[in-house]
């Protein structure tokens, strides 16, 4: 993967004390749930943060991301608003 993505979510706990369930938009008005690791979870308030992703671009409006899901480490994927699709530069001090 060249660059990690991010896609904006809404969390809260998950049924284990190592899991979230995460919550995004999706395209058409629809919502994507999944349920995720903490650690691919980047909090920035209480309720919403970014979730770690691999990125596809499909258009100009449109991407397909592909998200990890906790359950069986497989990658999930949806079709999301390309402008929720973030990069996440941070540094370790």
């Amino acid at each position: 993967m060249e660059n990690q993505k991010y896609l904006k979510c809404n969390y809260s706990p998950g049924l284990f004390s190592d899991e979230f369930a995460v919550e995004f938009e999706g395209c058409h008005d629809s919502l994507g749930e999944i349920w995720v690791n903490k650690s691919d979870v980047i909090p920035l308030d209480e309720n919403s943060g970014l979730v770690k992703a691999c990125y596809f671009e499909l258009g100009k409006k449109t991407a397909n991301v592909w998200i990890n899901d906790v359950g069986n480490h497989r990658l999930s994927s949806f079709n999301v608003p390309r402008e929720n699709v973030v990069d996440y530069n941070f540094s370790l001090s």
